[in-house]
């Protein structure tokens, strides 16, 4: 083998071993869902939202005003998983009552 058959070689050789971590360590795909939606109940003091498609995980994320600091709290509900495939989805719930504060804005989180 003449050295620059060797110099071919081994640049090959190492271009090789730099592509695996790029491809070894790439992150899996994440799921997702879609057409959610997040809203207030005022009369009953609490946020709620739900996913209708996809599949993953999503929570309600409700701004809460109080009387006394902290006059604005953030609150959640708790994660839900919505499989693939699956007709309609439970909603996620974060009530005002519990944090002494009244539910002004409710979104929903994705993860």
């Amino acid at each position: 083998m003449t050295l620059s058959q060797k110099i071919v070689v081994g640049a090959s050789l190492a271009a090789a071993f730099l592509a695996i971590p790029a491809t070894v360590g790439s992150a899996p795909a994440n799921a997702s869902v879609w057409d959610c939606y997040a809203d207030v109940n005022t009369g009953e003091n609490f946020a709620t939202a739900s996913c209708q498609s996809g599949f993953g995980y999503y929570r309600v994320r409700a701004e809460c005003n109080s009387g006394s600091w902290p006059y604005t709290k953030t609150i959640y509900g708790p994660w839900i998983y919505r499989s693939s495939g699956q007709g309609g989805s439970p909603p996620s719930n974060a009530y005002g009552d519990p944090a002494a504060c009244h539910v002004a804005r409710a979104s929903y989180e994705t993860m």
